[in-house]
């Protein structure tokens, strides 16, 4: 069984490398229907409409399931499509990764990463419809950052984790997805499968949900937070600039 799961700090890129995945052939995404009724934080309901995805996550790591029923789950999937690889979305998976490789040893896990000042910026000046925010100002979004940073740290080196940086994505998506799906397994993609995928996600994302897209911009940062901030993320999250060579 081939399976991945995307992870990452919440506006890292997570929802567009997703779409870039899904729109890949024989890649075929987990959906919250696909294991039995849950429990789950937010009240996730149906992921998949007829216009499209209510959301891309599933938290499925985050319900009351146990580990054999979201396995029991998965292959049961996996055997309606054999020979594709099953993708499942959610950033706060990176909370999860030492349950997620117990359950799934075969697992590969795709973990996004994005520029702190953006990330912060993104998780700050996004608002959903229903006023769900990820966080409520600065320094709650410098915390949500770090948690995330910290749980995906002791990770880095497994094997089985692939880390890509959302700049990356921007600057050469061909080759960045070429390298997920050969970590991932997948046969060897034409130009033609590479770039559809690229223009199904332009400027845009596979959810009906707005807000998921923001801007898309690499460096809108500088001109939507003020100098102080800047300076303000770049001193409290200074490690982990280092440490992902955004210095």
């Amino acid at each position: 069984m081939k399976i991945a799961f995307i992870c990452g700090c919440p506006r890292s890129g997570t929802s567009w490398t997703w779409g870039l995945i899904t729109s890949l052939p024989k890649v075929e995404p987990l959906l919250i229907e696909d294991f039995p009724p849950t429990s789950l934080p937010g009240q996730v309901g149906n992921m998949k409409t007829e216009h499209g995805f209510n959301t891309t996550e599933t938290t499925i790591f985050f319900s009351n399931l146990s580990d054999a029923e979201i396995r029991s789950a998965v292959e049961k999937k996996a055997r309606a499509f054999p020979d594709h690889l099953l993708i499942e979305k959610t950033p706060d998976n990176a909370r999860k990764l030492g349950r997620i490789l117990e359950v799934f040893p075969e697992a590969k896990i795709i973990h996004v990463i994005r520029n702190p000042p953006a990330n912060i910026n993104s998780l700050i000046q996004t608002e959903f419809s229903n006023g769900f925010r990820f966080a409520k100002d600065l320094l709650d979004a410098i915390r949500v950052y770090r948690e995330v940073f910290n749980a995906a740290l002791p990770f880095e080196n497994h094997p089985a984790l692939l880390r890509i940086r959302y700049e990356d994505l921007h600057s050469a998506p061909s080759e960045i997805l070429r390298k997920i799906a050969a970590f991932c397994g997948l046969e060897l993609l034409s130009t033609e499968q590479i770039q559809q995928a690229i223009e199904e996600n332009h400027q845009k994302t596979k959810t009906i949900q707005k807000n998921i897209f923001r801007l898309g911009q690499v460096d809108s940062y500088c001109s939507e937070l003020t100098p102080s901030e800047i300076t303000e993320i770049n001193s409290l999250l200074s490690k982990e600039i280092r440490h992902y060579h955004y210095d």
